[in-house]
């Protein structure tokens, strides 16, 4: 069997089949599966690659809620008589799946971990929300990395979901390298900045793992959708009318500073033996570090070590005889960004300001292709359709309707479905014609 066509997703007499799995007792047990034929009441899934409606925008993480029926409080998480009770918490593994035949094998439509499970004792439903794996990373601290010269952003991407024991999957037309790679920033920002830097979508698809895509390389059309299949309605105003009125772009040419003072700190307190000091550095990221000198001529010490990343330094020394007060300098050589400024900043101005634009010529084009959503041509489009969760964020997709005198070809950006035994979805599209570059 195979999962069902978009012919079946188009049909006029569809029917929807909806399963969700959830790991109550762990990722290696059986799941609990449940229907709209016992505990599903309904369910939202909303996937987008920004927050705003272009790609100049926030990384986001994908977002799951489920209503289930809660007959005798079966699902309330402080009932210590549902057979679940100490099992529903944040954490859990959450799968839902799709399909319009009982014949076809179920689509997966995504991978989740419970953030929220709401409900009273006396709730007749329960409320599970729950975000993927990149909600999780944006909530840890941030990443540190090394500044690194002439970095393909591939990776950039690589070496920073290593960290979090994820292999992306990237386009291998992402061929594009930094003169220095570098992050200074919490981990949903770098990613965010990374991506906007070079028009690339990165975000959980729906067979659980993170896809980085490349918004400016042509593609082929995925999908055509009209009034005679998937069209419910379409938001012509905001498809018209454009949010902005001129285009503004910094961006940074980054360069290694002379040797120099990165950290200076007037008052150390030192404990007699051993002491392990940690500061954050006052000039990042460090590129190297060159040395470590204490003020007081009277202090004898073993310096153990001295460790630096890129925005923090350890140092640990021993065989201090006596408490004392003293002065701490550390020299190396760290990273400048030089700023530059393309255009003229108005009130509703389309504004970038990107340190990973990392060259005049590079900063000239992004601005030049910018200027194009500043221009009148329709940036966006937004419509209700049935709904086909065959279509994934970033797939070129062709919008047909007669009915609103529209056609209009976009890249997808946004979906939001929603199921109450039927299924309908409220779609963003990106006009491709703005961002693709052609091959």
């Amino acid at each position: 069997m195979a999962v069902s066509t978009d012919a079946s997703y188009n049909a006029s007499s569809r029917v929807i089949y909806h399963r969700v799995d959830i790991y109550l007792d762990g990722i290696s047990a059986t799941p609990l599966s449940v229907t709209r034929d016992d505990y599903v009441v309904t369910t939202s899934l909303l996937e987008e690659a920004t927050s705003g409606d272009t790609p100049f925008d926030t990384v986001s993480s994908n977002e799951f809620t489920l209503s289930l029926l809660n007959e005798e409080s079966i699902f309330t998480p402080t009932n210590p008589d549902s057979p679940y009770y100490g099992k529903m918490k944040r954490g859990v593994k959450i799968i839902p799946f799709l399909r319009t035949s009982e014949l076809d094998d179920w689509g997966q439509i995504g991978e989740f971990y419970v953030t929220d499970w709401t409900a009273s004792p006396t709730s007749s439903t329960a409320t599970v929300t729950a975000d993927d794996k990149l909600y999780n990373i944006f909530g840890q601290d941030a990443v540190t990395m090394p500044v690194v010269s002439d970095e393909a952003v591939s990776d950039l991407f690589t070496a920073f979901f290593t960290l979090f024991d994820i292999a992306p999957v990237i386009d291998d037309t992402i061929t594009q390298t930094l003169l220095k790679a570098f992050n200074e920033m919490e981990n949903k920002e770098f990613l965010s900045a990374l991506s906007t830097a070079f028009l690339l979508s990165c975000n959980y698809g729906h067979d659980g793992l993170i896809h980085i895509r490349n918004l400016r390389t042509a593609q082929t059309l995925r999908a055509t959708i009209t009034d005679a299949d998937q069209v419910i309605s379409v938001d012509v105003k905001l498809s018209i009318t454009s949010d902005y009125d001129s285009a503004f772009l910094t961006y940074y040419v980054p360069q290694e500073s002379a040797e120099g003072s990165v950290l200076s700190v007037n008052e150390v307190a030192l404990v007699e033996e051993d002491n392990t000091l940690v500061y954050a550095l006052d000039n990042t990221p460090l590129i190297r570090f060159k040395s470590v000198s204490f003020n007081n001529e009277e202090l004898l010490f073993v310096l153990v070590s001295a460790t630096a990343t890129s925005k923090t330094i350890t140092i640990m020394i021993s065989g201090v005889a006596h408490e004392v007060v003293t002065s701490l300098n550390v020299r190396g050589i760290y990273l400048e960004k030089i700023a530059y400024d393309l255009g003229t900043q108005e009130e509703n101005s389309l504004t970038v300001d990107n340190p990973y634009i990392q060259d005049t010529q590079s900063a000239v084009d992004y601005k030049a292709m910018m200027d194009q959503f500043t221009t009148g041509v329709p940036p966006i489009i937004q419509a209700t359709i049935k709904g086909n969760p065959n279509l994934q964020i970033g797939d070129k997709i062709r919008l047909i309707s007669t009915r609103y005198g529209i056609d209009f070809t976009g890249l997808l950006m946004r979906q939001k479905f929603d199921y109450n035994g039927g299924l309908s979805c409220d779609i963003t599209l990106l006009n491709s014609a703005l961002i693709e570059v052609a091959s």
